[in-house]
């Protein structure tokens, strides 16, 4: 925890709810590469903006006081494990898992760079493709370059996910098929489709891929199209694994369609 009056490098008083907020802002801004305002903040985390703008102004988190003030009573071992421990999984290319292999990752990033098309994500375990999928989206997202939107069934509860992407219980069909019905994604953004199961030629991924970049997982066997009309195939394949070397770290494959 901070010591009393401790500043960071950046000169920004880092004690207290208050401070430590306006570091953290600071910290993510940096991190981003352009600024990250009371808006987006209230994306990651469903606070009201006019909200975060208060507290960023010096209005009182007494809650979060009360936390900091606990917490500082404990050993620093015992600090660092509760604070990891309240924290959610966040994929994303500079995640350990991925960031292992700097050649794979700037491949990735130019991959996230395609305006449009279909990618589609393999893999030996759902955990591994939804990684790689919300980490594509996560690093899109910080980026700022484009809208980060998408439907995910893969149960993700417990993981940091882009704002914009929808991430519905696998057991709640009615809902995902009206979601499902409903979804547009607007053109130019890149679209996240976890766990749906839905075939290569479903039409809406013909269509989506014209104007967005489209990432799936867990894609069906194509359906039956008609004659002289073959199955859109994807502009890439995406394949991940664990390392043999390092069960930690995941190894991503890429190849063209």
């Amino acid at each position: 925890m901070a010591q009393p009056n401790q500043k960071s490098n950046a000169g920004v008083p880092t004690t207290g709810a208050d401070g430590m907020l306006r570091h953290l802002k600071l910290l993510l801004t940096l991190t981003a590469g352009r600024p990250i305002g009371a808006a987006e903040l209230s994306q990651l985390t469903g606070r009201a903006a006019g909200t975060i703008e208060n507290w960023l102004a010096g209005e009182p988190m007494q809650q979060v006081d009360f936390i900091f003030r606990l917490l500082e009573r404990l050993p620093l071992r015992q600090q660092h494990e509760w604070w990891q421990a309240g924290h959610r999984l966040h994929p994303s290319l500079h995640h350990p898992r991925l960031a292992h292999d700097p050649l794979v990752v700037r491949q990735l990033q130019a991959l996230l760079a395609q305006p449009h098309g279909l990618t589609v994500i393999r893999g030996d375990t759902v955990f591994h493709r939804a990684f790689l999928l919300m980490a594509l989206g996560n690093s899109a997202w910080l980026g700022g370059a484009r809208v980060v939107t998408g439907i995910d069934r893969t149960n993700l509860t417990d993981w940091a996910t882009p704002p914009q992407v929808q991430c519905l219980a696998p057991q709640l069909e009615a809902q995902f098929q009206s979601t499902w019905a409903e979804f547009r994604p607007p053109p130019g953004s890149l679209v996240l489709l976890g766990g749906l199961g839905i075939a290569l030629s479903t039409p809406k991924l013909e269509e989506w891929a014209k104007t967005t970049h489209v990432i799936m997982t867990d894609a069906s066997a194509p359906a039956p199209r008609a004659a002289g009309r073959p199955s859109p195939r994807p502009d890439h394949w995406l394949t991940v694994a664990g390392a043999r070397e390092q069960p930690e770290w995941l190894r991503v494959t890429i190849h063209a369609g």
